[in-house]
C-alpha cells in the first residue's frame, strides 16, 4: 500500500479549554499502523474515508489523518467548551469514542465549520424575519386594512419597490410594509435554499429547503389573491400556511446547529422517553389547530362574539338558543356592535377550551421531562420556557377580550402564538432525534451522517 505523509494531532480536555498540540509523524503504511504504534487512538484512513477505527477511549486521543485533507481542520481553534464543536465538529463533544458518529466529510475542509456557523446564523435570521412578517400581517388584520392597497402585485399602479414613501400613510403604511417584508422573507428564503443545496450533504435537509422555497412562493400568491379576490377563506389559509412556514424554518435552523449534532450523545431510556416524544408532538399539533381557530375568528372581521372573560356572556356555558341570541344581538345592536351567531360563540368557546387543554398538557410535559430525563438540561430549560410562554399567552388572550380586541394586544397574541408553535416544533424535533438514536436507528445528526460508519475495535 502506498505510503502517505501523516501528521498526528493530540488534544487534552482541560478546564474551560482544549489544548491542541501538533507533532510530525513519520511516513507509515496505512495497513501497518492500526493498533500497533499507539494503543489509544482513532484513525481516519483515506482522503474520503467514511470509516472510523476506534481502538480505545482515553482522555488523550490521537488522530491520524491525511495531511492534505486534515491540516486546516486540525489547527482550528477550540477556546472553550461552548465552542469546542466548532473546532472539532462531531468529535470533541462525544463522551464515548467507541460510539463516535463521525463524518469525515464534515471535517475535510478548514472552511466547513465557519460556513456551517454562518449558515445557521442566516437560518435564524430568516426565522426572525418571518416572525416579524407574521406580526406585520397580524397588525394588518387587526386594523382591517388588508384592502388599503387595492391592487396586486403593483401598489396603486407603481412597482412595489418604487412606491413613493410620501404616500405611506394610514392603512397603506401597514399593508405596503407587509408586502415589502414578505418580499424580504422571500429573498432570504431563496438564499437559504441555495446555500443549503450547495453546502449540505443531508438530502432530507435539502428537500426541506425546497419545500420552504415552495412555501414562501405559495404565501406570496395567497397574499395577492386575498387582495384581488377579497375572500376571507383565503386569508385564513394564508395565516395557517404562514405558521407552518415558520415552523419549517425553525426546524431548518435547529438542525444546522452544533447542538443538534451533539444530541446523539444523549443516553436515555427509550421506554420512558417515548411518551414524552408523543406528548410533545401532540401538543405541537394542538397549538397549530389553536392558531387556525384564532385565524378563523380574526379573519371574520367582526366584533368579538363573547365580550367577557372568564365567563361567556355572563355564564360558564353560553346559551345559544334562538331566544337568547335575539336578546344578545339586541343588546349588541344598541351599542353599535355586529350581530353574532351560535357558530361564532362556540368557535370562541372552542378556542378557550383548547387553550386550557394546551396549558395543562405543557405543564404535564414539563413535569415528565424533569422526572424522566432529569439530566437532559437543554430539554428541561426549553420545557420551562414553554410553560412561561403558555402563561403569557393566556394572559394576552384575556387582555385581548378585556381591551375589545385592541390591535396591538391582538397582534402580540398572534406573535406569541407563533413563538409557542416554534418552541413546540423545536422540542418535538429534539425528542424525535433522541428517540431515533435510542431505538438504534440512524440519526440525522450532521453533514454526511448517513455515510458515517463507526467500526468498534
Amino acid at each position: 500500500m502506498a505510503e502517505r505523509t501523516r501528521r498526528t494531532f493530540r488534544w487534552r480536555a482541560t478546564r474551560g479549554s482544549f489544548a491542541v498540540a501538533r507533532r510530525a509523524a513519520a511516513a507509515k503504511q496505512a495497513g501497518c499502523t492500526c493498533g500497533i504504534a499507539e494503543p489509544r487512538r482513532i484513525e481516519f484512513w483515506g482522503a474520503h474515508a467514511p470509516r472510523v477505527r476506534v481502538l480505545a477511549p482515553s482522555p488523550e486521543t490521537i488522530f491520524h489523518a491525511d495531511l492534505a485533507d486534515f491540516e486546516k481542520f486540525a489547527i482550528a481553534r477550540a477556546r472553550s467548551p461552548a465552542r469546542e464543536a466548532r473546532a472539532l465538529p462531531r468529535v470533541c463533544r462525544a463522551r464515548n469514542p467507541r460510539n463516535l458518529p463521525v463524518s469525515f466529510s464534515a471535517m475535510n475542509s478548514g472552511n466547513s465549520t465557519r460556513s456551517t456557523k454562518w449558515l445557521n446564523r442566516f437560518a435564524w435570521l430568516t426565522c426572525v424575519a418571518t416572525l416579524l412578517l407574521i406580526c406585520s400581517g397580524g397588525m394588518v388584520t387587526s386594523k382591517n386594512v388588508g384592502l388599503a392597497v387595492p391592487d396586486w402585485p403593483t401598489t396603486f399602479g407603481y412597482n412595489m419597490f418604487l412606491f413613493p414613501i410620501s404616500r405611506w400613510v394610514g392603512g397603506i403604511l401597514f399593508e405596503h410594509t407587509h408586502r415589502l417584508m414578505g418580499s424580504l422573507v422571500g429573498f432570504l428564503t431563496i438564499i437559504l435554499a441555495v446555500w443549503l443545496w450547495l453546502r449540505e450533504d443531508r438530502q432530507w435537509l435539502r428537500n426541506m429547503a425546497v419545500i420552504a422555497l415552495i412555501g414562501v412562493i405559495l404565501q406570496g400568491i395567497l397574499g395577492g389573491l386575498r387582495v384581488t379576490m377579497m375572500k376571507d377563506e383565503i386569508g385564513i389559509f394564508h395565516a395557517c400556511i404562514a405558521q407552518a412556514f415558520l415552523g419549517l424554518l425553525v426546524v431548518i435552523a435547529l438542525v444546522t446547529t452544533n447542538f443538534w449534532r451533539m444530541l446523539t450523545d444523549q443516553r436515555i431510556d427509550a421506554q420512558k422517553f417515548a411518551p414524552i416524544k408523543t406528548l410533545a408532538i401532540t401538543i405541537t399539533i394542538a397549538i397549530y389547530v389553536q392558531l387556525a381557530l384564532g385565524a378563523t375568528m380574526r379573519h371574520q372581521h367582526r366584533d368579538l362574539a363573547i365580550l367577557d372573560f372568564p365567563t361567556a356572556n355572563g355564564a360558564w356555558i353560553p346559551d345559544t338558543t334562538p331566544i337568547s341570541l335575539a336578546k344578545i344581538n339586541a343588546w349588541r345592536g344598541a351599542r353599535g356592535l355586529s350581530d353574532v351567531t351560535a357558530f361564532q360563540i362556540w368557535l370562541q368557546m372552542a378556542h378557550r377550551f383548547l387553550a386550557v387543554v394546551i396549558a395543562i398538557a405543557v405543564i404535564a410535559f414539563c413535569l415528565h421531562v424533569r422526572r424522566d430525563v432529569p439530566r437532559f438540561a437543554a430539554l428541561k430549560r426549553l420545557s420551562l420556557f414553554w410553560v412561561a410562554l403558555v402563561g403569557c399567552q393566556v394572559a394576552l388572550g384575556a387582555w385581548t377580550i378585556w381591551s375589545n380586541k385592541a390591535a396591538d394586544v391582538a397582534t402580540a397574541h398572534v406573535a406569541l402564538g407563533a413563538g409557542m408553535l416554534s418552541f413546540g416544533v423545536s422540542i418535538s424535533a429534539i425528542c424525535w432525534q433522541i428517540s431515533q438514536r435510542a431505538l438504534g436507528r440512524p440519526a440525522a445528526a450532521g453533514p454526511g451522517a448517513p455515510h458515517s460508519e463507526p467500526v468498534p475495535a
